[in-house]
């Protein structure tokens, strides 16, 4: 978290985990989310209009704190959309079960949740080792949720604006990137 160059930074679950991880247990997760439910509602103040909740899910953290994180969003009238991606397969059949759970959470409190299929993106770029696959699948996280952003914030020949976005995006369920 001390390396991360983004200025706002909460660190959930200080009591439970000790500053520690989840231990690739969701309900950990979930818990260390509900332990610092008060601090992220503060975080979300009057001024914040959209949320992405992003997440490698089938491990710990954020497989059960991202529905703990979207559910306080939408209660404040936030547009939330999710940002996840599905483990790869090596990574073996506990995480994509993990993975999927998680998912249907996120679901019942995001208007939208864009999934990522890691094994999709190593398909398509073949050849990758490990790290590599992992830093592809974090980068086509992070454009998709920059492209969203930008739709609103950069100029074009359509001028679209929040609302415009927020009537396409606002319970629009689930899409799979790279299906």
């Amino acid at each position: 978290l001390q390396s991360s160059p983004i200025p706002i930074k909460l660190q959930i679950g200080a009591a439970l985990t000790s500053g520690l991880g989840a231990g690739a247990n969701p309900e950990v997760g979930r818990n260390a989310a509900l332990e610092s439910k008060e601090s992220i509602r503060e975080l979300l103040d009057d001024e914040t209009k959209m949320l992405f909740v992003t997440a490698g899910m089938g491990g710990g953290t954020g497989t059960g704190a991202a529905p703990v994180i979207a559910s306080v969003a939408r209660k404040q009238g936030i547009l939330t959309v999710g940002i996840v991606t599905l483990p790869f397969s090596f990574e073996g059949k506990k995480k994509h079960v993990q993975a999927q759970e998680g998912i249907n959470e996120l679901r019942k409190h995001c208007d939208t949740v864009l999934i990522i299929l890691n094994d999709k993106i190593q398909a398509i770029l073949g050849g990758l080792s490990i790290s590599e696959a992992f830093l592809e699948a974090d980068n086509v996280l992070t454009t998709a949720a920059k492209s969203i952003a930008e739709i609103i914030t950069v100029p074009g020949y359509v001028n679209v604006d929040f609302e415009d976005v927020k009537t396409v995006m606002k319970n629009a369920g689930a899409a799979v990137m790279g299906s």
